[in-house]
């Protein structure tokens, strides 16, 4: 099955996860006015993040389950789908007209 993570779709959870990851890991979030550099690694649920004070002054890890999105966008069997129908559309209508002009 696969997932969606910023207008993209991955085969899988582990390359939703991974995405979601290198996304956020190296960012720097302020927390209870202090900077915190993140860390973010995969999880077999989720995503663990490990923040460390700039000034060494102390960290935090954090385990998050993540539900992951179904994939939403159109891919190729979705395509393919759409394009009979519009070929079928326009055949019904070649077949319209040329009744039509028969009669």
């Amino acid at each position: 099955m696969a997932y969606q993570f910023q207008g993209v779709c991955y085969p899988d959870a582990p390359a939703t996860l991974s995405a979601m990851a290198s996304a956020i890991s190296g960012s720097v979030v302020d927390v209870s006015g202090s900077p915190y550099s993140l860390s973010v690694t995969v999880t077999e649920t989720g995503l663990l993040y490990t923040g460390t004070r700039l000034d060494s002054a102390g960290s935090f890890v954090k385990n998050v389950t993540v539900t992951l999105q179904d994939c939403q966008l159109l891919q190729a069997p979705d395509a393919l789908e759409y394009s009979w129908w519009v070929a079928t559309l326009w055949c019904a209508a070649y077949i319209w007209v040329s009744l039509r002009r028969g009669v």
